[in-house]
């Protein structure tokens, strides 16, 4: 569960507990007002001036009784009037104010339908006194508090739903800020790069996000750190140490890469054996050094564009020259080992250097094209005139 359906939920309880609450105490407020509001009829009809009835006789001052404690009520108040005479051989008086069904449910009157209340009070009439009780309407006080709870029902959902969407949105408001800080987290796991968000007014968070940004950078210099070393370590790992052109895995990885593009190009296979022979009667100094010499010339000599030149052994070099010509590829050997035969001046070493060609055909694998170039050095060996 995230923070903010968690604070949502609690606030969403908390609110619609209290418009419950409220609605219940509205209600009871409602229902005591009523009765009360009832009760009160009832005893102030019986606290009229009864001297004021006609002074007449016992059955007309009865009839007169039971008139004006019925135009003292409204039909809601009571649901009997009982007017009984203290004298037994006389008969007693009811009037019963006309009932209807109820539009309460039955599970409402069931709860809150047991209001009955009744009033008994003696009255002094001219020849008699009489005994009045008085018993509220209890069908009306039903009805009337259902009405007051479809309305309090009603205005409470009206409340709640209104709660609702304003809770949702003031709480959406106030978590965008938070959110935006959630976006960034995500995208600094997922890419190691994001926009650091915006200060906000919120104190905690804008530590939050400046303990993120602190974090990125660390992340940024970190992973720039690693790429270095990577490149490093790959520049290592595909370049000769001594005449700082590629090694025969880079070599072989370029020539794989071109082979799947099905273009034709040449290879040039530079055999020198006077390194061996600079290595045996100098020193390794000096060995070294005419390999630097030869792959400089090399880079100085070959413009054609994306070349790919690797020392491939510690006495080969080969060139791989796409899209070029077979005439082109005899004209830049020639260039070549003129360019490198002054090298070799000081060293008394037949053939040491000797060039193979090859021009590349469609379906070849790099082993069978480096296969057909130590044909043609051996080739070119056997052959001087021809290399």
């Amino acid at each position: 569960m995230t923070l903010f359906k968690n604070l949502f939920r609690i606030s969403l309880l908390a609110g619609l507990s209290l418009i419950m609450v409220m609605s219940v105490t509205r209600f009871i407020a409602l229902q005591s007002g009523t009765i009360l509001a009832q009760q009160q009829h009832i005893q102030h009809a019986l606290s009229q001036d009864f001297s004021l009835l006609p002074r007449q006789h016992y059955d007309t001052s009865l009839v007169a009784l039971s008139a004006f404690l019925t135009m003292q009520l409204h039909p809601d108040d009571y649901q009997s009037i009982a007017i009984a005479p203290t004298q037994a051989q006389q008969q007693s008086l009811t009037i019963t104010s006309p009932q209807t069904k109820s539009a309460a449910p039955a599970w409402f009157i069931a709860i809150f339908g047991d209001n009955s209340y009744s009033q008994t009070q003696t009255i002094n009439l001219v020849n008699d006194t009489v005994i009045v009780t008085i018993s509220n309407n209890e069908k009306w006080l039903a009805d009337n508090l259902w009405h007051h709870t479809q309305q309090l029902l009603i205005e409470a959902g009206i409340i709640s739903f209104s709660f609702t969407l304003v809770i949702f949105f003031l709480l959406r408001l106030s978590f965008t800020p938070f959110q935006r800080l959630i976006t960034y987290a995500k995208q600094l796991e997922q890419t190691h790069q994001a926009n650091p968000p915006p200060h906000t007014r919120y104190q905690d968070l804008n530590l939050l996000n400046k303990s993120y940004s602190s974090l990125a950078h660390k992340l940024e210099s970190h992973f720039r750190v690693q790429a270095k070393e990577a490149a490093h370590l790959r520049e290592k790992a595909y370049r000769d140490p001594i005449s700082q052109l590629g090694n025969r895995e880079y070599f072989l990885n370029q020539l794989d890469a071109w082979l799947t593009k099905s273009e034709q190009g040449g290879l040039i296979l530079i055999q020198a054996k006077v390194i061996n022979q600079s290595y045996r009667h100098k020193n390794y100094q000096r060995g070294d050094h005419l390999i630097r010499e030869i792959a400089q010339t090399l880079n100085q000599t070959i413009t054609h564009s994306n070349s790919t030149l690797g020392r491939i052994s510690k006495t080969e070099f080969a060139v791989l020259l796409p899209q070029i010509q077979q005439e082109k590829l005899h004209s830049l050997a020639e260039l070549i080992l003129g360019t490198l035969l002054p090298l070799t001046k000081e060293f008394d070493t037949p053939l040491g250097i000797t060039i193979g060609l090859v021009i590349t055909e469609h379906g070849t694998s790099a082993s069978q094209l480096l296969a057909q170039l130590d044909n043609a050095v051996i080739a070119a060996a056997q052959s001087p005139q021809a290399r």
